[in-house]
Formats: C-alpha cells, structure tokens, sequence
C-alpha cells in the first residue's frame, strides 16, 4: 500500500467492527481506489 492513510482509516483497518457498515463499505472503497 503506497497511499498514506488517515489515522481514520488506519483505525478502520485494524478494527472494521467498530464501524457501521455503511460508513465501512464507503470507507472501504476510498482505501481500494486509493491503493489501485
């Protein structure tokens, strides 16, 4: 992974439960753009 996180969604990657899931799908989808 090249791309610089947010602390945000350095916290959802290594804790995914404490996001409801519709916040995690959106994230989700940020950090595989952000990686392809």
């Amino acid at each position: 992974m090249g791309v610089g996180l947010t602390s945000t969604e350095k916290k959802f990657l290594a804790d995914p439960t404490q996001f409801n899931s519709s916040y995690r799908s959106k994230l989700y989808y940020r950090i595989s753009r952000a990686n392809s």
